[in-house]
């Protein structure tokens, strides 16, 4: 009966004993080490974009960073224009029809990345 009950539909212990760890002093610092990386990164996502006077949202609670499409374009049309430059993102229109315009970035890329994705936009 046990093997049934971890192989169909209960948690398995070797997953119940990982969730757990996460607890642990240990796993807790590596954990808010990575969420502090991660809202570093947002915060200089956002930082950089307001100084090539975009418009943007969010990236100093949460790790993503929306940003107002410039021109008058789609934001699928300027999703198109980074995708083609090596850059990541997502279209806004994705979340809904308030979404529209505006392109999501992450914060969880390596800082390096972040940077090059950056000096990239600014050549647009």
């Amino acid at each position: 009966k046990r093997y049934i009950d971890i192989k169909f539909g209960k948690t398995s212990y070797l997953i119940q004993k990982a969730a757990l760890a996460t607890y642990e002093k240990e796993a807790k610092d590596e954990i808010n080490k990575n969420i502090s990386m991660y809202l570093k990164n947002a915060a200089y996502l956002k930082d950089e974009l307001i100084k090539l006077g975009y418009k943007t949202f969010g990236g100093f609670d949460f790790p993503y960073v929306f940003f107002k499409v410039k021109e008058n374009l789609s934001s699928l049309k300027f999703f198109d224009i980074l995708l083609k430059k090596g850059i990541i993102s997502t279209p806004g229109d994705v979340f809904g029809e308030k979404g529209k315009g505006y392109i999501r970035l992450s914060g969880f890329a390596n800082i390096n990345v972040i940077k090059k994705a950056i000096e990239i936009i600014k050549k647009l």
